[in-house]
Formats: structure tokens, sequence, C-alpha cells
């Protein structure tokens, strides 16, 4: 309130961002000066706000607000082109999605969420960017089973073949 004033919101921070020193290629050449041989950028945190136009988040992502640039796949078509592979973080809840609020809703109440917006976002993801390395977060509530672990990193493995890789925070039980 102090800095921003009182009816400024958390989402009025997004039309703030610009990303003007944004630059996937000058990027991606540090990163292949630094010996790094894959990346992982964060598409999707737990506020929701995507780095790519998701037609799960209107209004909520890079390309509709904020620098107007789909941040994902500048930056996956300039690692590549690197020879660098390229892993996105996908965070699978949100905390204040309309069909979930995280540490508000009670936890039971997810699996709308999960069918309704996680799932589907998550494949659009995967679907679009094809990333080598996916790094899933934010399921310390739920099993994997909540979160349908087996099934998408199964449909995920399917879609990439042998150069897929995930990491092992898919909800309890996903070891």
């Amino acid at each position: 309130k102090k800095n921003w004033g009182e009816d400024f919101e958390y989402k009025d921070f997004a039309t703030l961002f610009k990303a003007e020193l944004f630059d996937p290629d000058e990027w991606a050449a540090i990163f292949k000066a630094a010996g790094a041989k894959y990346i992982i950028l964060v598409a999707k945190h737990h506020d929701g706000y995507c780095l790519w136009p998701s037609k799960f988040a209107p209004d909520w992502n890079s390309v509709d607000v904020g620098p107007h640039r789909d941040i994902v796949g500048e930056l996956a078509k300039a690692v590549k082109k690197q020879e660098i592979h390229f892993g996105l973080y996908y965070s699978l809840p949100e905390w204040n999605n309309p069909l979930h609020r995280w540490y508000i809703d009670p936890h039971d109440s997810i699996h709308n969420y999960i069918a309704q917006h996680m799932i589907p976002q998550f494949k659009e993801l995967v679907e679009i960017y094809r990333p080598e390395v996916l790094f899933t977060d934010g399921e310390w509530f739920h099993t994997a089973e909540d979160w349908h672990a087996r099934e998408l990193i199964g449909w995920y493995y399917n879609l990439l073949g042998p150069e897929a890789i995930v990491n092992d925070r898919w909800g309890h039980g996903a070891d």
C-alpha cells in the first residue's frame, strides 16, 4: 500500500513486467559459454502466471499482459539452436485459481482444478514446447494419484520418447 497505493493488487504487477533485458539468443550463448548442457525455465510458478500464451490463463500470461512475448517459445528456440537441452518447471497447483485456492480451500476439493485446468494446461505446454526435462512442484498436500502422475508421466514419455526426463515431485507416493 505504501509503495503502490491502496488499490494496487498483485495482478497489477503483470503490467509492469516488460522483459526489456530478455534476449533469448544472448542468454543461450551465455549458457553455452558457461558449459551448460541443459536449462530449466520456470514456465509457471504458484501464482499461475504463464510465460507462454496459455489458453487456460487468459489475461494472466506473458503474451496477453506484461511483455507481450512468448518467453518459453523464444528461449526454447534459442537454446535448441545452441544444442542445449531445454527443460521446463511447472507448478502443479496455483495459489488463487478460482477452481481451487491453495491454502484456503480444503485440500480434498482440488480435483476439479486438476481435471479442468492443470491437466489440460500441462498438456498444452508440453505439446507445444516439448521440453526434454520436466520439473513439477507444489505437490505436497496431494498424492501422485490425485495429480494423475502415472498417467501424465506416461503420456509425456510416450510423446517425447527416450529423451524425456522428469523429477520426483509428483505427489506422495511418486517414487
